[in-house]
């Protein structure tokens, strides 16, 4: 037997489980990944560093494993296992309930990857978090101190995917020691790592890996890219000392625009719908919307390619985030 909604066909023998399972729900077993844990502070003291961190409020973290690397590393902990000095992880520091660690084992002019994992009671892990710590070659005082610090923090990425006809990337800022971010953009795998010191700008390209943008914005659209392509792109932060992060790698399909099944118009925070003659005044307002629904009146005045292009563009002609859509009536023999 079935009953029939709509064009919604439920099986009676669906309908029963379902009422079975509302008579149970005080027994609902709610499942949560444990969510990383967030840097609190990192101080230097004569010749150590101590860095410690904190749980997130939102997750119940028992345990924690601290790494310690010289350069980028893809290892993670396997969930459910418990991991100690004697487990034979290359870089292992730390591995305990404590939220502080004191690494008394650091060198003038080194560079050191802190990689720190939270895991709950039964050792599920959660993504880690990174720092990058650069002891510089002397104290400024010029004392036998190793001298000060520069530490720059992983950003943590928020989205990269594709907008109909860009992608779109967008990262979070993890502490305020990181002035800058650049992006990278490859068709194959990014290994490539910026070099401490060394400035780039968006139009480098080396060993393959374009830049495409730096900055201190925290989002990017790449607008320049090919329909049946993937794209891998590599974010990194970087301090006034010119320390970058370790970078953020995130892989993006891009398909055809009629493939797609979303609103293109997602973004559009304010629009407008204008009736009137299109003179400078009103193309001045058109500017400052993200979405204009313009239709010409009768007197002759029309809507023309130069028009349009001056209203796309925006307020601000160099930022693609301040482009406006358009949409209205056209000059006959206009040809757009």
């Amino acid at each position: 037997m079935k009953l029939k909604t709509g064009s919604l066909l439920i099986p009676l023998f669906l309908i029963t489980f379902l009422i079975f399972l509302d008579g149970c729900q005080d027994d609902t077993v709610t499942i949560t990944t444990p969510v990383s844990a967030v840097w609190n502070t990192i101080v230097k003291t004569n010749e150590s560093i101590t860095l410690s961190w904190k749980a997130s409020s939102s997750s119940e973290q028992y345990n924690y494993i601290l790494l310690k690397l010289s350069e980028e590393s893809d290892w993670t902990p396997e969930n459910g296992t418990e991991y100690s000095l004697s487990s034979g992880i290359s870089g292992l520091l730390y591995s305990g309930t404590d939220t502080s660690y004191s690494d008394l084992d650091i060198t003038k002019g080194s560079i050191y990857i802190y990689k720190l994992f939270a895991a709950d009671k039964d050792f599920t892990y959660a993504d880690p978090i990174e720092v990058k710590i650069k002891i510089e070659d002397s104290s400024s005082d010029g004392s036998s101190d190793t001298g000060n610090i520069s530490v720059v923090y992983t950003p943590t990425l928020e989205e990269a995917v594709q907008k109909n006809y860009y992608i779109s990337l967008k990262w979070e800022e993890t502490n305020s020691e990181a002035s800058s971010f650049i992006v990278a953009r490859s068709i194959s795998p990014i290994t490539w790592e910026p070099v401490t010191g060394t400035s780039y700008s968006a139009g480098d390209i080396i060993s393959g890996v374009s830049i495409i943008y730096s900055g201190t914005d925290t989002s990017y659209r790449d607008t320049e890219i090919n329909n049946g392509q993937t794209y891998y792109y590599k974010i990194f932060a970087f301090n006034s000392d010119k320390l970058y992060s370790v970078g953020i790698q995130s892989k993006v399909y891009f398909e055809e625009e009629a493939d797609l099944e979303y609103d293109r118009f997602d973004w559009v925070d304010n629009y407008i719908i204008y009736y009137g003659t299109i003179d400078d005044n009103a193309i001045n307002t058109l500017k400052k919307y993200d979405l204009a629904i313009i239709h010409p009146n009768n007197n002759g005045d029309s809507l023309t390619r130069a028009k349009i292009k001056k209203i796309q563009r925006g307020v601000d002609t160099s930022d693609p985030d301040d482009d406006v859509i358009v949409i209205g009536y056209i000059a006959v023999g206009e040809d757009l």
